[in-house]
């Protein structure tokens, strides 16, 4: 379905969700070319049902990506569990990822 081109006009009728990686991927994307916004795309894909929970959070990866971690609903992040965990997590990658590409500037 990916290489068929044009699937973001697909129904949601033909869009499977069910956490095979080839569907979760198209699932995602669809939801992604669908919506407008990050919480639009990650409602998307949580009410397309099936493996709700793995196409919603590569939803929100790309959602993340394409709108910016600041189009993170606030409320949203004030309920995610172990919040300051998931910030460290995150700093250390970041710092990680920024030292992985000053090393390949050189």
């Amino acid at each position: 379905m990916l290489l068929a081109g044009e699937f973001a006009q697909r129904s949601e009728s033909e869009i499977d969700s069910s956490g095979y990686v080839i569907h979760t991927l198209v699932a995602s994307l669809w939801c992604l070319l669908t919506t407008s916004n990050f919480q639009e795309c990650v409602l998307k894909a949580v009410n397309l049902g099936g493996d709700a929970d793995t196409t919603g959070c590569v939803a929100g990866g790309l959602a993340g990506v394409a709108y910016g971690v600041k189009s993170i609903p606030a409320d949203w992040i004030g309920q995610m569990a172990r919040k300051d965990d998931v910030d460290r997590l995150f700093t250390e990658f970041a710092d990680l990822a920024k030292g992985l590409g000053q090393q390949g500037a050189s």
